[in-house]
């Protein structure tokens, strides 16, 4: 009976069905599908290549020549050009030799279909431009981590091959031989990206390079984080040429770094419509929130016990009730969504979960949340907590909050109750 031509990966499934424990039993039934199960795994293991060292690049590429050296080469060279991804975590440092025969040279040449590519540690200039060139083509996902030399005026020119390049991720990390670059004249364009995810480690000069060079035009999505960030001009100008596009900026950073970028001029961003911040903004930055933001997410947090009032973590609860204040007098027309996020805020707080508030929160904390939430509700803006959770009763209710006593045993418990705001 002839094999349906079905996708790999459906035959695969199909495979995952068969009760393999009574191959034995039934091996006149299933001894014939024992080669396409071994294709099957063979094609995709070539298909999402995973190589954890320079020395293993080397062995594999020597285990491909034999096998394109040998008559039944064909079957092999096959699933070597089905390759679409490609994860690289290159310990250079523990094979220093492993460059010599440009291994990463000869693998990226193998690979003419490759669409998605990482690489855990930082490229040379030399190998980055020789994946541009080999790939560049397919390339459709790329995650990349960039030393202080990983960008010269070739690699630089080499991005103009990624046409269908559509995400990309770059971690500026790595001390090495710095280079200096001319690139005043340098401009390359990356039509299709869409989504841009940049971590600073370490600012260097290929960090500047980039900046300076690298412009996408269908630039929508934008998440910028930071450990050690150093105020240049370049960033300025990097955010000039693509706020009117941006829908979705996620700032994993300090607030020192937007005074740097000059963010004061944020609300010129004309397209966005969400906005991620990581810490808790001024009540000035009400004032730069664009016009046509539809939501906002922020750490949303209260504190707990008396001892914290001594803590700065006391100091941003109150500067976030300062600037949840003044937004909810002062809510942008297009704002549809407030909401809180995930992230550690202090060993004294906790991040607004409605179902622990209501039942272990704070009674005057209780008040002061659900009275936000039944003023933006007011507004037409849901008030969501970090789990995407809406307020009680859908926001739609001022609270009364008192101690009751629990039927006979006589013990206080909470009772918070809610009144409908005509």
């Amino acid at each position: 009976m002839p094999i349906p031509n079905l996708p790999d990966d459906v035959l695969l499934l199909i495979l995952q069905l068969l009760d393999l424990s009574e191959f034995h039993a039934r091996s006149a039934v299933l001894y014939p599908l024992l080669p396409l199960a071994l294709y099957l795994v063979y094609s995709l293991v070539y298909a999402n290549l995973r190589l954890a060292d320079t020395d293993h690049v080397a062995l594999f590429l020597a285990h491909v020549r034999r096998r394109l050296a040998a008559p039944a080469a064909g079957e092999e060279a096959t699933c070597l050009a089905g390759t679409r991804r490609l994860m690289l975590c290159l310990r250079d440092r523990l094979s220093p030799s492993a460059y010599a025969d440009n291994c990463l040279h000869s693998l990226f040449s193998l690979l003419p279909r490759l669409k998605v590519f990482k690489a855990l540690e930082a490229f040379s200039s030399r190998d980055l431009t020789a994946l541009n060139q080999a790939c560049g083509k397919t390339l459709e996902s790329l995650e990349l981590v960039l030393a202080s030399d990983s960008l010269d005026r070739p690699t630089i020119s080499s991005f103009s091959t990624l046409a269908r390049l559509k995400s990309l991720s770059v971690t500026f990390y790595g001390r090495g031989r710095d280079v200096r670059i001319e690139f005043t004249d340098l401009g390359v364009l990356l039509p299709q990206v869409t989504y841009l995810k940049i971590m600073f480690i370490e600012w260097h000069c290929s960090a500047l390079a980039f900046f300076s060079a690298l412009t996408f035009p269908s630039l929508h999505f934008l998440s910028l984080s930071d450990t050690d960030v150093t105020s240049h001009p370049v960033l300025q100008a990097f955010f000039s040429r693509h706020r009117a596009a941006l829908e979705i900026l996620d700032m994993e950073t300090r607030p020192e770094p937007i005074c740097a970028w000059s963010f004061e001029a944020l609300h010129t961003f004309s397209s966005l419509k969400k906005l991620t911040l990581r810490w808790v903004p001024d009540p000035g930055f009400c004032s730069q929130i664009p016009a046509a933001l539809e939501e906002l997410c922020l750490p949303l947090f209260y504190c707990r016990g008396r001892h914290t009032i001594r803590t700065t973590e006391m100091a941003s609860y109150a500067k976030q009730w300062n600037f949840l204040d003044i937004l909810r007098a002062r809510a942008p027309r297009a704002l549809k969504k407030l909401s809180g996020r995930n992230v550690y805020v202090g060993p004294y707080s906790t991040l607004l979960d409605w179902t622990k508030l209501l039942d272990h929160g704070d009674l005057v904390v209780v008040r002061r949340f659900m009275l936000l939430a039944a003023a933006l509700e007011q507004k037409n803006i849901e008030f969501l907590d970090w789990k995407g959770e809406r307020s009680p009763r859908n926001a739609r209710w001022s609270t009364e909050i008192s101690i009751a006593n629990q039927g006979e045993s006589n013990q206080p418990r909470r009772v918070v109750v809610l009144r409908y705001s005509k």
